[in-house]
């Protein structure tokens, strides 16, 4: 088949290499749609590349580690110093309404206080008015 020709020439490790040219890469792609055992090929191929990788490996010098868990410790402490004053300032961030309750501007209050008393001053004047002219 034609995924065979894959594997068998190598094209799975020159395209994690680096090597494949722009028409190898195309072709890949399409077959990897339509061949899901390239798929499983490719991540095997993959595994083995790994592992050798860290076999070979040289180990980094001791101090390397030692510089690098200090400075991992210290963004950690950051980190932490950021959330603690974030949760310490929420306490107070939080003063808005819950978005369950209407709130209404103090502009409106004020209308609405002018215009129930302006109503209730009008009744008063037509009572008054009333009792004048059917007292009469």
């Amino acid at each position: 088949m034609e995924y065979e020709r894959y594997i068998s020439d190598g094209l799975i490790e020159k395209h994690f290499l680096g090597f494949t040219t722009l028409e190898e890469e195309e072709d890949l792609r399409i077959h990897l749609n339509i061949f899901p055992e390239l798929h499983t090929e490719m991540e095997e191929v993959e595994r083995r590349m790994e592992r050798a990788a860290f076999k070979d490996a040289p180990m980094p010098p001791a101090h390397i580690k030692a510089a690098l868990m200090q400075r991992i410790a210290l963004e950690e402490a950051t980190r932490q110093a950021s959330v603690s004053s974030r949760a310490q300032s929420k306490v107070y961030r939080d003063v808005a309404p819950p978005e369950d309750k209407i709130t209404v501007h103090i502009g409106w209050k004020i209308f609405l206080i002018f215009f129930l008393s302006s109503i209730a001053l009008s009744l008063l004047a037509i009572l008054l008015y009333y009792r004048q002219v059917v007292g009469k």
